[in-house]
């Protein structure tokens, strides 16, 4: 019992880490879905808790917080290649929103040398 106890204890911090990390995501990319019912959530909260899952896994035993953070990296991977549905990807969404950001700094005055004919 003694020897499972870290093993589980790695793969619940593991899912308390990655919950956190996605919500850290949804409120700094501005979801519109990201609706949290808690009035009093912050993003800093949730990334806070995901650095502290972390430390307490190698506080506990670095070797199983590595094995299990490697573990869930290829499950990451293998849902990833494997998705039969399009549900919408967090990287996708930080993507489109780097091209807006990129698109609202551009500058309306156009150059002489930069002119491009817009038909």
């Amino acid at each position: 019992l003694n020897a499972v106890a870290p093993i589980l204890t790695m793969f619940f911090l593991m899912c308390y880490t990655c919950v956190n990390l996605s919500c850290v995501l949804l409120h700094l990319l501005k979801d519109p879905n990201w609706r949290p019912t808690f009035r009093f959530t912050h993003w800093t909260l949730s990334a806070a808790g995901a650095a502290l899952c972390v430390f307490i896994m190698f506080a506990i035993s670095w070797y199983y917080a590595i094995i299990a953070m490697s573990f869930c990296s290829l499950i990451y991977v293998y849902a990833g290649m494997n998705s039969t549905g399009d549900w919408g990807d967090g990287l996708q969404s930080l993507k489109f929103n780097i091209s807006k950001g990129m698109l609202y700094r551009m500058s309306q005055a156009t150059h002489v040398k930069n002119f491009r004919l817009n038909l």
